[in-house]
């Protein structure tokens, strides 16, 4: 819980599979961790690459 004012946002329902908590509140099963992703070029476009789950 970062702000007090904003921190509501955090508790909202998830939208998407995986979820990645940088200093906020977590509510997945399996979060992901930052040690597990990997960012690189392909075909001239951004990827963010997940170890764990094999997939962008």
């Amino acid at each position: 819980m970062s702000e007090d004012k904003v921190d509501n946002v955090n508790r909202r329902k998830s939208i998407y599979k995986y979820q990645l908590t940088i200093g906020n509140f977590d509510t997945s099963d399996d979060p992901l961790q930052l040690c597990d992703l990997v960012l690189f070029v392909h075909n001239n476009k951004l990827v963010l690459w997940s170890k764990k789950y094999k997939n962008g």
